[in-house]
């Protein structure tokens, strides 16, 4: 929910930015690079978390189903307990 409120406000506030440059007058060519090369940066950085918590929550799935599995293989097989 954080991520998707700052998102928000990051989209929000780069698109005011623009408008305010040029309507005071101060938008140069420069400028506007300087803000695609900032927007670049942050969609790959955006990319690389939301790939680690991609990783994470599905080592974390993967964890807990194989621990659950453990769990109840050593219940129905306690004698195999020393193969689980």
């Amino acid at each position: 929910m954080l991520a998707g409120l700052c998102l928000f406000a990051y989209q929000s506030l780069d698109a005011i930015d623009g408008k305010q440059a040029r309507r005071t007058g101060s938008a140069t060519p420069l400028g506007e690079l300087f803000d695609h090369g900032c927007d670049a940066l942050s969609v790959g950085e955006e990319l690389v978390v939301d790939l680690v918590e991609f990783i994470t929550a599905w080592c974390m799935g993967f964890f807990e189903f194989h621990t659950a599995l453990d769990f109840f293989l050593n219940l129905a097989f306690p004698a195999l307990n020393c193969f689980f």
